[in-house]
Parts: structure tokens; sequence; C-alpha cells
């Protein structure tokens, strides 16, 4: 049962001296590199499991398990990628957990993102943060690279906040 989960289980690494999460099954990560599918992701996965559970569930679980929550987030701080956050579920959760993460991994494996709307949002936040941020002169470079709709002008570089007709997506690639 839950063969997607058992798949993800966790195997301490060989050369490897911090935490361990014996017991546990990793969903999703991000880094601090991490594009907006990865964050999206990310965040929609925690969200459906906390959705997932009942608080008489959990409440029964965290005190049949010392306090220990079914799932949670860890962040590990790693000299060559900044940090690194893990989604993890414990492989004796409830039911409903289980199962929400099981939904999760089955929906990557056939189509890399969990909510379209989701990460449509997080790709316009970045774009919208990378424009705010350009110079003018970066500004016209990217609305003529990206094919932008013939009605965005060159002089809509001058503005602060994202024009309407670039494509987000070209902006970002």
């Amino acid at each position: 049962m839950y063969p997607k989960l058992h798949a993800n289980a966790y195997v301490r690494p060989r050369d490897y001296i911090g935490a361990t999460f014996y017991g546990m099954a990793s969903v999703v990560g991000q880094s601090r590199d991490s594009g907006a599918l990865e964050r999206s992701n990310f965040r929609v996965a925690l969200a459906t499991l906390e959705r997932s559970i009942a608080p008489a569930d959990l409440d029964a679980y965290m005190e049949s398990h010392d306090g220990e929550e079914p799932f949670f987030a860890t962040r590990a701080h790693h000299w060559a990628v900044g940090w690194v956050e893990t989604l993890y579920v414990a492989l004796d959760a409830p039911a409903s957990v289980l199962d929400a993460a099981e939904k999760i991994l089955e929906r990557l494996e056939s189509y890399p993102v969990l909510d379209e709307d989701d990460f449509g949002e997080e790709e316009y936040r970045e774009a919208s943060e990378y424009w705010a941020r350009a110079s003018v002169a970066d500004r016209v470079h990217e609305i003529q690279r990206c094919g932008a709709d013939p009605a965005v002008s060159v002089f809509a570089a001058r503005r602060s906040d994202l024009p309407e007709g670039l494509y987000v997506s070209d902006l970002l690639a």
C-alpha cells in the first residue's frame, strides 16, 4: 500500500551526519534556487496535507507519537545550494494524510504542476519582481526578446509595472 510513498522513504546517505528521518517519506522539496514551479508545488502540497487531516486525528496522532506531527517541512543549510526544504510524511500517519501524499506523488508523476492557478500567480509575481528591478534598457530588451503582443510598445519599459501582453513565461525563460 502507498507504493510511491514507500519508494520515497528516507534512507540515510552514507557520509551524512545530520538529522535523520527514518519512518518518513519525502513528498516534495524546494531550495533557495527553486523556480516558480517548485515553490508553488511545495506550497500547494503542504496546504493539501494540512487540509487532509481532521483536527481530532491530528491530536490523536501527536498524542500517540510524543508530540511529533504526521508531516512537516525541514530546512537544511548547504554550502553549495544555500538551503533545501523537504516536505516529509510519516509512513504511519493517518490514512487521510497518506492518501493525500500518495495522490500528490501520482499527480506529479503524470503532470508537473499541482495547481495551475497557484503556479500562474507565482510565475506572475516572479516576473513582476524581475520587471520592477530591471533597468529601462533591460525592459526594452525583454519586450523585443519575448515576442510580446504587438500592442506592447517599447515605451512600456518606462513603467515599473509589468505591461499586459508581455508573455510572462517567456520573460522568465
